[in-house]
């Protein structure tokens, strides 16, 4: 801003139409050379910001430290809260070795497995402590599947837990998350460009009018 308004002004004493064309040359220039440099950094932003394997290495290693590591802990409780995620497996396995917790219910005949953390769970889920558990069947005999398949009912039940739980591995949406941000850029770019090149037209105009 500061050059064009100083070239404006120098050039003010040579002549209105001179200074109308040199005013009009500097500010395409500079406004062509910010928009290309806009324009690379949004298409290169895979290189500018973290790459996946970077990210996904951070959420594993976070998943490993869970159960040792309180700060470890508190971060990835976050992450899942605030991209609606869960470790990196939408299918959770990275979780069994980490927090199985099996609890016999003999009553219902249920095995349940405390599965995922509770902030894997979604919003409205968040306030029931078992829904982080998974629950299995006891495994069905000969006959109960010949049964199950003659009358063409499914053998395989999804459980329900499932449908509490944010599945989306959070690798990929940090990732997608980090790749909007060039984008934030560009159009503040372009919003201070705009900005910038309207002052300066104004601030001539004003410094013309004065010198009449």
């Amino acid at each position: 801003m500061f050059i064009n308004l100083s070239l404006a002004i120098g050039t003010f004493k040579i002549g209105k139409c001179f200074l109308m064309i040199i005013f009009i040359i500097v500010s395409s220039m500079i406004f062509i050379g910010e928009m290309l440099f806009l324009i690379k950094v949004y298409q290169y932003r895979e290189n500018v910001f973290l790459g996946y394997q970077m990210i996904d290495k951070f959420i594993k290693n976070l998943v490993k430290v869970y159960n040792t590591c309180e700060i470890g802990r508190f971060i990835l409780d976050h992450i899942h809260i605030y991209f609606d995620c869960c470790g990196y497996d939408e299918w959770h396995h990275e979780w069994i070795n980490i927090s199985r917790q099996v609890l016999k219910n003999d009553t219902s005949q249920l095995i349940i497995d405390h599965w995922v953390p509770n902030s894997c769970c979604k919003k409205i889920y968040q306030s029931d402590e078992f829904c982080g558990y998974a629950i299995y069947h006891i495994p069905i005999n000969n006959d109960y599947f010949i049964k199950l398949r003659e009358s063409y009912q499914p053998i395989y039940i999804p459980n329900k837990w499932y449908i509490k739980l944010n599945n989306d591995p959070c690798p990929e949406l940090i990732y997608i998350w980090l790749g909007e941000i060039p984008v934030y850029l560009l159009m503040f770019g372009l919003m201070v460009i705009v900005a910038r090149i309207l002052y300066t037209i104004y601030a001539v105009l004003d410094f013309a009018k004065t010198k009449k």
